[in-house]
């Protein structure tokens, strides 16, 4: 095994002079932290493929988001992980909210019950 970068993508085989790599739940994590910055609320990474780092669900709470349409945070989320979205097959992005916006979803949630 072989670590690559910052440490996210590892070189798991290769074959005919392509390397296939997989990537980590952790490391998708890391990257996103990074991407948002200190202002990062929450951000939740489930490797959905059974561990082989092939699909991936994502939710993210940060200040980032404040002012962005729907399609502009995931763009942020894409953008952070452009380097991994070559080897991840699929990529669930299941929330981008601020603070302010997981604040109120809490006390709604909160009320119904």
């Amino acid at each position: 095994m072989q670590q690559a970068g910052a440490g996210l993508l590892t070189r798991v085989g290769s074959t005919f002079g392509i390397r296939f790599m997989s990537v980590s739940a952790d490391g998708v994590k890391q990257k996103l932290l990074q991407a948002l910055g200190p202002g990062a609320a929450d951000v939740t990474v489930v490797d959905t493929s059974g561990g082989c780092g092939a699909a991936f669900q994502v939710s993210a709470v940060a200040v980032a988001f404040e002012g962005k349409s729907l399609l502009a945070r995931h763009r942020i989320i894409n953008d952070a992980l452009k380097e991994e979205m070559t080897t991840i097959h699929a990529l669930s992005i299941l929330k981008t909210l601020t603070p302010a916006q997981e604040a109120k979803a809490a006390g709604a949630s909160a009320s119904a019950q």
